[in-house]
């Protein structure tokens, strides 16, 4: 797992993603709930597996789900706390990651991991863990909801130098990522340099490494299934009636949800899921 989503990261975060359509991507969870569970989103139970700071969690609440969130870094949590207080939502916090998430000690109808969060598992061992705790936090019906980098839109897609340039009153934050990929290992190293302006001024500079892995769409099936998640649904991110063609410029959404028996052993869970290029 990376280290990248420290107090930097967090301190940065909201600005980075100012106008990222939280609530609209909310709806389509709450669509996708309403498909596969068979009940509107009101009352649902949701945990949002590294949910940052927050803002997934307060547009979910706001849809009348019953939700709280778990995440590995504590700088993104207090970011986290901070988001909720101000909307004025209740969520339990909870410092796990994906691996031992199962150790909050309760079951949920929903369980979501927003952003392509899945592809800092880089290792065999790190999506064997965490599909394991998921499946043990789905309660009986219940619903695995999240996104991915599809592979082939990575490959497609790739650009080693990529610029974001956002600019909200009176601060700007340039970070420009620089990407190698490495096609034996299916990994990606982007390495950021960010700069921070305040009216005018370079008020900070500092520079990070994530390290990620892309998953093809039938390599995620597999591992789904290895795991005892039946995908019941596969589509690109944000349009929930669409099929996957296996190259979305996007990512790519998977569902994979409740628990169901396979004989003579047990499994657990289903899932949905989707992807999306460096």
């Amino acid at each position: 797992m990376s280290d990248a989503f420290q107090a930097g990261y967090s301190a940065y975060y909201d600005l980075l993603y100012h106008d990222k359509d939280y609530a609209a991507e909310a709806r389509f969870v709450a669509e996708l709930v309403r498909r596969h569970c068979g009940r509107p989103p009101a009352g649902v139970e949701l945990l949002d597996l590294a949910c940052g700071t927050g803002r997934h969690l307060v547009e979910l609440a706001r849809l009348g789900m019953v939700v709280a969130g778990s995440d590995r870094s504590a700088a993104m949590l207090e970011q986290a706390r901070r988001n909720l207080e101000r909307a004025g939502v209740q969520a339990a916090l909870y410092a796990h990651p994906f691996q031992t998430a199962d150790r909050i000690g309760r079951t949920f109808d929903v369980v979501t991991a927003m952003f392509s969060a899945v592809n800092y598992l880089t290792t065999d061992g790190d999506i064997a863990s965490a599909l394991g705790a998921i499946g043990r936090l789905l309660a009986p019906g219940g619903l695995f909801i999240f996104d991915f980098w599809n592979g082939n839109a990575v490959l497609e897609g790739y650009s080693p130098v990529r610029v974001k340039d956002v600019r909200v009153e009176g601060r700007r934050l340039l970070r420009t990522g620089e990407t190698r990929l490495d096609l034996v290992r299916h990994a990606a190293h982007v390495h950021y340099t960010v700069v921070i302006q305040e009216d005018g001024k370079v008020a900070t500079e500092f520079t990070e490494d994530h390290h990620l892995r892309y998953y093809f769409p039938q390599e995620m099936v597999d591992l789904l299934e290895g795991h005892g998640l039946e995908v019941v649904q596969r589509c690109p991110f944000m349009h929930a009636e669409a099929e996957i063609s296996g190259n979305e410029a996007g990512r790519e959404s998977f569902r994979a949800a409740r628990p169901h028996v396979f004989r003579p052993f047990t499994g657990r869970g289903r899932a949905a899921a989707s992807a999306a290029p460096v």
